[in-house]
């Protein structure tokens, strides 16, 4: 075990990096007063103990220890970001108790939560990750009107719930869970990113889509087929082809590929594919195939001149 030394420390330093140093303790005696953030990742620490922490404290990471519960008692009041992934931290009814209220971003994932409870919740938080835990279902009953981002990567979600989900939510991640269908039922009409690769999704349904979606990812999924009726064409901008090829979609059998990005006119975009060409399906239903270049080193393709 070892205890920290701050007379190391110069005192008017303003961030210190005490990453895989065996720290057991987070001991704030002598910190220097002036700390705004400080990274204890990767040591042995158990405890979240905040006696004589510096009210200047914003940010403190605390990823990789041995940390099994959320603890705020004397936590800095101007603290804004936590993160305390890869530890073991559990489901608790009390996890926001003595939160501070300046909290705007909290990461937590690689954990052990099975359901998210968002009652003490800080009003203003504002970015959230959960990735890697094993929640099952989404849940957003008193989640903060303030949330913009969320990372549910990694969990055991089978059905996308939207209802009581903050209007202003902007960006999801449900990566690597086991949805079967996207249901777009009250969805935050501001969603602008939706990230759904590596799930069992068969078929894309547009009904319902929010309006201000312009990003969308699909890899690795099981499509077989993929119809775009319904999309609404003028504000889906970006479906990258690449996602597709990732699920089972049989191009070279059907030999016309169909990506739909109605913006692309005149634009160049870098399109990753590994087919010998791709063709686009133009908003007024006419295919074009322009200038596709040969594949790059980096596995790109350079789409030019299309109108």
């Amino acid at each position: 075990m070892v205890k920290i030394d701050w007379e190391i420390f110069d005192k008017d330093v303003t961030e210190i990096d005490l990453s895989s140093c065996f720290i057991s303790e987070m001991n704030w005696e002598g910190c220097p007063p002036n700390l705004i953030k400080i990274d204890f990742r990767n040591n042995l620490i158990g405890l979240m103990d905040w006696f004589c922490c510096p009210d200047s404290l914003r940010c403190i990471i605390l990823s990789s220890n041995n940390i099994t519960q959320m603890d705020w008692d004397f936590c800095p009041p101007g603290l804004t970001e936590i993160y305390i992934e890869d530890n073991q931290i559990a489901y608790e009814m009390d996890m926001w108790e003595g939160c501070p209220p300046s909290l705007t971003k909290l990461h937590i994932g690689q954990n052990e939560i099975a359901y998210m409870v968002w009652e003490g919740c800080p009003p203003g938080l504002i970015e959230i990750g959960l990735g890697h835990n094993a929640i099952n279902k989404m849940n957003w009953e008193h989640c903060p009107v303030s949330l913009i981002t969320i990372d549910l990567t990694g969990n055991y979600i089978e059905n996308i719930h939207w209802s009581g989900c903050p209007t202003g939510l902007s960006v999801i991640y449900l990566i690597d869970n086991f949805i079967r269908e996207v249901d777009w039922k009250d969805c935050p009409t501001g969603l602008t990113k939706i990230e759904l690769g590596q799930n069992d999704i068969s078929q894309m349904n547009w009904e319902g889509c929010p309006p201000r979606l312009i990003e969308l990812h699909l890899g690795h999924n099981e499509i077989t087929d993929i119809s775009f009726d319904g999309c609404r064409n003028d504000l889906i901008t970006k479906i990258y082809p690449y996602e597709f090829y990732d699920s089972y979609l049989e191009y070279k059998k059907t030999k016309e590929f169909i990506a739909y990005l109605p913006t692309i006119s005149k634009e160049k975009r870098d399109i990753h594919n590994e087919l010998d060409s791709v063709w686009w399906k133009c908003p007024d239903g006419v295919l074009f195939k322009e200038d596709v270049q040969e594949l790059t080193d980096s596995g790109y393709f350079s789409v030019t001149g299309l109108e």
